[in-house]
């Protein structure tokens, strides 16, 4: 699993510190799955990926749809546990965070988002 961060591309704000990415078959079909509640500055990046659930979660998340640009094609605030969320037509990839975290970024449908791993993260 690789580590990154989450940025808005127009401004350089910081969305997610600790970005961890499930790109292979194991890491998408687990996702969240069986973890403790994810922090505030915690985020899943699910790739590829146009659709999630959280049957078997505990708790609600925020989750963003982006399409091949990394721009914001979806929104859902506040996921409860034992729904579905898409599929979306045009979503690329997911991003799961805890639930409040759409809020306290500030995004929106649009916003283009940078994607970063390296080592340094």
């Amino acid at each position: 699993m690789k580590h990154g961060q989450l940025l808005k591309a127009s401004t350089g704000a910081l969305v997610k510190a600790k970005l961890m990415s499930a790109d292979s078959l194991w890491e998408r079909s687990r996702g969240l799955l069986g973890r403790q509640r994810i922090s505030a500055e915690e985020g899943l990046l699910i790739l590829p990926c146009s659709g999630i659930h959280t049957i078997g979660m505990s708790y609600a998340l925020d989750v963003i749809f982006l399409d091949s640009q990394s721009v914001i094609i979806f929104l859902v605030q506040s996921l409860k546990p034992w729904r579905f969320a898409g599929p979306i037509n045009r979503a690329q990839c997911v991003v799961e965070m805890a639930a409040g975290s759409i809020v306290q970024s500030n995004l929106a449908i649009g916003d283009q988002l940078e994607i970063k791993f390296g080592t340094e993260y």
